[in-house]
């Protein structure tokens, strides 16, 4: 594919809008390098985050997101290449953030701390003060027995010990600041947003000529299928989160948190004995901070719950009592939030093919018909195009951003041809 083949982006999530960035800024091009002619891309998305917040539904998970980076030891194959795409997506955030201010990205780098009430496993236990944890420069440590028992010791009587834990360098995002951030870079390149729903390929290729984004005629049969194999033809990227078609491994995860005015200085994770979460994650900018949260596999409830958010509020009052809640126990909420993670199980798909898709011509107006029984009626006919697959991060998709768009370009530019690599199976946190 030629860098002046246009592409079509499905969605405009946190996934779907670094990968406009990537091929609207490339990586390799020098940083003082003006271009006059950038890649003509088109993003179609039923829901775009610049829209009253109030308007967008959990299923928008990039914008309910509390967008912190907790990296996951590499224990497994999978956990590897995820390691890989988060390394990749840290050393981009870190770019940017040293580049603009917070207020204007949305993204800081700050503290991190972790805690575990259960025993940690082989791969955790491995751990070393002076490893790279997050990222190079990290100042990963890991807490000494003697940490542990000061830890203990301060706090609340109703919290179960620690029994392992680390300190380190990390970044959080504010997805009210960073998301209009990138369409804003993006659109200053040419980038164009639409909303629309789109339920096919098909659709896609519709609604994109219907825009003038592509032309009203394209090639035929064979040559149709050379050019999409090849370049000259668009190539459609499904970044919708679950998959703009069915797809049978893919759920969704439920996630419950609040949003408090109280701006903390640092993000905590806190695994509990019953294997539940606490944390804490800042909003950069002055966005307060997100108290979670709930993982809860293939509920689709919408509203907040009430006890969930008596208990999210009651875990931080006895763990975080006197550093972030007052003495008194107030917090100062703004709301709840409810997110729905797009979970694919098996892993994030990352790949391309070639497909066909119907379309639909009307004939209504054709003088070149001499079968008048066709007037008013549509004639189907098929075209190949190339689709490429970026979906189903679950709950990673900010600390896996950045690579994922990476390989994602390729898959796009043709470099990758979707083999074993990009197939394989990337487990995706929940």
């Amino acid at each position: 594919m030629a860098p002046s083949d246009p592409v079509i982006i499905l969605g405009a999530g946190v996934t779907a809008l670094t990968l406009a960035h990537q091929l609207l800024f490339p990586p390799s091009a020098p940083p003082n390098t003006t271009q006059t002619h950038h890649r003509p891309i088109l993003i179609l998305a039923s829901t775009i985050p610049t829209s009253p917040h109030s308007t967008i539904p959990p299923s928008y998970a990039s914008l309910w997101a509390g967008a912190h980076y907790r990296p996951i030891p590499a224990s497994t194959p999978q956990l590897a290449f995820e390691r890989e795409l988060a390394l990749r997506t840290h050393a981009s955030m870190l770019q940017l953030a040293s580049t603009y201010p917070e207020t204007v990205s949305g993204i800081a780098r700050i503290p991190a701390e972790e805690y575990l009430e259960t025993d940690p496993d082989a791969a955790t236990l491995a751990l070393r003060t002076g490893d790279v944890y997050a990222g190079p420069g990290d100042d990963f440590h890991v807490l000494t027995a003697d940490d542990l028992a000061t830890l203990n010791a301060a706090s609340s009587p109703r919290a179960e010990p620690v029994r392992w834990g680390c300190t380190y360098n990390t970044y959080c995002v504010n997805p009210a600041l960073y998301l209009p951030f990138l369409i804003q870079r993006i659109q200053a390149r040419g980038a164009r947003i639409v909303q629309a729903h789109v339920d096919s390929f098909a659709h896609a290729v519709e609604l994109a000529r219907g825009l003038g984004f592509l032309p009203s005629h394209p090639g035929e049969g064979r040559e149709a299928a050379a050019a999409a194999a090849g370049g000259g033809a668009p190539t459609i990227v499904d970044a919708t989160g679950t998959g703009l078609l069915p797809d049978p491994v893919c759920r969704v995860i439920r996630g419950q948190t609040v949003l408090v005015k109280q701006q903390f200085p640092k993000t905590v994770t806190r695994q509990c004995r019953d294997g539940s979460w606490s944390f804490l994650i800042p909003r950069p900018g002055g966005g307060g901070t997100i108290v979670g949260g709930t993982k809860e596999i293939g509920d689709h409830e919408a509203l907040p719950r009430r006890k969930t958010r008596e208990g999210l509020l009651g875990r931080a009052r006895a763990w975080f009592l006197g550093e972030f809640v007052g003495r008194d126990g107030e917090l100062d909420v703004v709301g709840d939030i409810v997110g729905f993670r797009p979970w694919r199980e098996g892993g994030v798909r990352l790949e391309a093919e070639l497909t066909e898709v119907v379309m639909v011509k009307d004939v209504s107006s054709s003088s070149s018909s001499s079968d008048s029984s066709q007037k008013g009626q549509g004639v189907a006919d098929t075209e190949t195009v190339r689709v490429v697959y970026g979906y189903g991060l679950g709950g990673r998709g900010y600390e896996l951003s950045w690579g994922v768009a990476e390989r994602l370009v390729e898959l796009v530019d043709g470099r990758a041809s979707g083999g074993q690599e990009y197939k394989r199976a990337i487990k995706a946190r929940l």
